[in-house]
C-alpha cells in the first residue's frame, strides 16, 4: 500500500484518484474553506487523514475563530512553520502564528507537519520547547539535519530525490523508522521534475520515490512499503481518520 504523507489537493478529480487507488496519507488544508471542500470531496468513509494549519505564507491572514473549529476536527496540525526564502510575511508574525499552533498541538497531543524553508536552525530550536511528534516535510537543507534527528523527527522524501542533493542526504542519514514519502501534490511534482504530468502519472511518481529509497537502503520495495505503513501509524499515534 502506498502512503503519501503530505499532499495538497486542488480538484475533485485528484481526490477521486486517491480514493480509487486506495492511497493512504495526509491531505493538507490551510483554511476552513479548503478543509470543508476537501472533506466534502472525500466523503464519510475516507482512508485519508486531513491536517489543518496556518501556513507561514498565510500567517498574516489567519482567522483563529475559523481555524480553531478545524483544529478540533482533525488529528494532525500542519503544515506549519517558518519561511524566509519564499515568503514576505514579517518573521515576527510568522513566529507568533507558528508557536501558537505548536502550543495547541502539544497540549492536545496532535502530531505536526513542519515547513522549514530557510529556517531550519530556528525551527529545530523552537520545537524543543514543544515536545511532540513532528514530520519534517521535504527537508531541503544540507545543514542542521542532526538537530531534528536528535528529537526523533520523521522526514518525508519527495519527488525531487533524484535531483536534489539535500534530499538525497536525508535518505542517506535518516533511519528507515523515521522516514516516509510524499508528493506535496501535483503542482509540486511538476515543479520538482520541471515538466507537466497527467494525473494518471501520480502513483508512478510515488513508486519511483519508493524505488530510489529501496535501492539506497538495500531493502525490498515490499518491506519498505510495510515499514512506511508502520511509521505512518506510529506518527499518527495510533489515531485513525477524522471522526
Amino acid at each position: 500500500m502506498l502512503i503519501d504523507a503530505h499532499c495538497h489537493i486542488h480538484n475533485q478529480a485528484f481526490c477521486q484518484l486517491l480514493k480509487d487507488e486506495q492511497i493512504q496519507g495526509i491531505i493538507n488544508c490551510d483554511s476552513q474553506a479548503e478543509y470543508l471542500q476537501i472533506k466534502e470531496w472525500l466523503g464519510d468513509k475516507s482512508h485519508l487523514t486531513l491536517s489543518v494549519g496556518v501556513h507561514p505564507w498565510k500567517a498574516d491572514q489567519a482567522n483563529w475563530q475559523e481555524m480553531a473549529h478545524c483544529f478540533e476536527q482533525v488529528n494532525v496540525i500542519g503544515e506549519i512553520g517558518l519561511d524566509n526564502e519564499w515568503c514576505k510575511v514579517p518573521m515576527k508574525l510568522q513566529k507568533e502564528v507558528f508557536e501558537r499552533q505548536l502550543r495547541y498541538a502539544m497540549l492536545q497531543q496532535k502530531p505536526v507537519v513542519l515547513h522549514t524553508k530557510g529556517m531550519e536552525k530556528d525551527i529545530a530550536e523552537i520545537i524543543q520547547n514543544y515536545p511532540n511528534r513532528y514530520l519534517v516535510h521535504w527537508y531541503s537543507s544540507l545543514q542542521y539535519l542532526e538537530a531534528y534527528l536528535a528529537q526523533d523527527c520523521y522526514f518525508t522524501i519527495g519527488p525531487s530525490v533524484y535531483q536534489d542533493q539535500a534530499v538525497q542526504q536525508v535518505v542517506a542519514k535518516v533511519p528507515l523508522s523515521r522516514m516516509l514519502i510524499e508528493s506535496d501534490g501535483i503542482a509540486a511534482i511538476e515543479w520538482a521534475i520541471n515538466q507537466k504530468i497527467p494525473l494518471s502519472s501520480y502513483k508512478k511518481v510515488l513508486e519511483q520515490t519508493l524505488a530510489y529509497i529501496s535501492a539506497q537502503k538495500n531493502i525490498s520495495m515490499s518491506k519498505l512499503a510495510h515499514q512506511f505503513e508502520t511509521n505512518f501509524q506510529t506518527f499518527l499515534g495510533g489515531r485513525k481518520n477524522d471522526d
